[in-house]
């Protein structure tokens, strides 16, 4: 059995939800095993023998009929002919490279597989990988564990692109020639994120080269003191202004309150009351002798209600009939006449 076909089987297991353990077979092929999630069956698909039942009916399948393997014994034990005898060796360290690659890339499958990948059904497009299989975690881009490089398509690599546009950006071809360098290894229709990133690396130094160095702490400590004292005098400024216009309507309220000396035909001062002032004046005035005039009428009603002589001054007149009634009445009569009432 080929290792195209061991690496065909064992993606075509993975892809039926097998798991890839890192054990190798019992029987010396160096290919691990696999085995169900439930832990029930282990086969090695070289030797399509299960370690503890039979081999189930997909591993049957993958390895139906496999034909004589040529090994670099036999291929030795063949006589050499004079051209034969060139072209051998180099045959030989052929098929040894790719079995050690091979072993290689089997036991990195494996590692990938216990980290949480999945095993695809494409392959590597690189010749020299041997069309290895390609893993991936979750919604990453494909990878080669062979070569390891990240595989990606055209449209893949557009939209991976503009997920991350600080990394991958477009610049002029004459500010770096070596920015469009593209490695003949890679085959047409794909893109690795290698070459991206050698890509790459050129445009973080160009725009690092361009960007200006921002203020230093001790200048910006030194703006954020001058803002904070600038907007300190401002409201400095605006307190004093407020104060300002406070005084100046108290001083205008109370030249209106005072009245105003102008000088007569005569030449001397004459008094000339503010109207507004003199008329608020004037109806407290009427107000309160109003007011005194109720009293004064209440007053009388209830002196002149009383017949019997008070019991303190025991004294007995018409209009009053004790000392405190008429000093109410001498109070009430003062009042009025303070008043200018007659």
């Amino acid at each position: 059995m080929s290792l195209d076909q061991i690496t065909t089987a064992l993606s075509k297991y993975m892809l039926q939800g097998w798991v890839l353990t890192d054990q190798e077979c019992a029987n010396g092929c160096g290919v691990p095993l696999v085995r169900k999630k439930d832990f029930s069956k282990t086969v090695c698909v070289r030797c399509s023998n299960p370690n503890d039942e039979s081999a189930p009916a997909e591993s049957e399948k993958v390895s139906a009929a496999p034909g004589p393997d040529l090994s670099v014994e036999q291929a030795l034990d063949v006589a050499p002919t004079p051209a034969a005898e060139t072209a051998q060796p180099s045959e030989a360290d052929r098929l040894l490279r790719r079995r050690e690659q091979s072993e290689r890339t089997v036991k990195a499958i494996s590692q990938r597989m216990l980290e949480g990948y999945a095993l695809l059904n494409d392959s590597c497009p690189n010749p020299d990988c041997y069309a290895s299989p390609l893993v991936r975690k979750r919604d990453g881009p494909r990878e080669c564990v062979t070569c390891n490089s990240k595989v990606m398509t055209e449209e893949e690599f557009a939209e991976y692109s503009r997920a991350q546009p600080t990394r991958f950006q477009e610049i002029p071809a004459d500010t770096n020639p070596k920015v469009m360098e593209v490695d003949a290894n890679v085959v047409p229709g794909t893109s690795t994120l290698a070459t991206a990133d050698r890509a790459a690396s050129p445009v973080r130094k160009h725009e690092t080269s361009k960007t200006e160095p921002g203020p230093s702490k001790k200048e910006a400590k030194r703006l954020k003191q001058k803002a904070k004292e600038t907007s300190k005098k401002e409201v400095k400024q605006s307190k004093k202004e407020t104060k300002r216009l406070k005084k100046q309507a108290k001083e205008a309220a109370r030249a209106e309150a005072k009245p105003c000396a102008t000088p007569s035909a005569t030449g001397g001062p004459s008094s000339r009351p503010v109207g507004s002032l003199l008329s608020a004046t004037l109806t407290s005035t009427e107000r309160g002798i109003e007011i005194l005039r109720q009293k004064l009428d209440q007053l009388h009603a209830q002196l002149a209600a009383v017949d019997e002589p008070c019991e303190i001054c025991d004294v007995a007149d018409a209009s009053a009939q004790c000392s405190q009634a008429l000093r109410k009445l001498l109070k009430v009569h003062g009042e009025l006449q303070y008043l200018g009432v007659r």
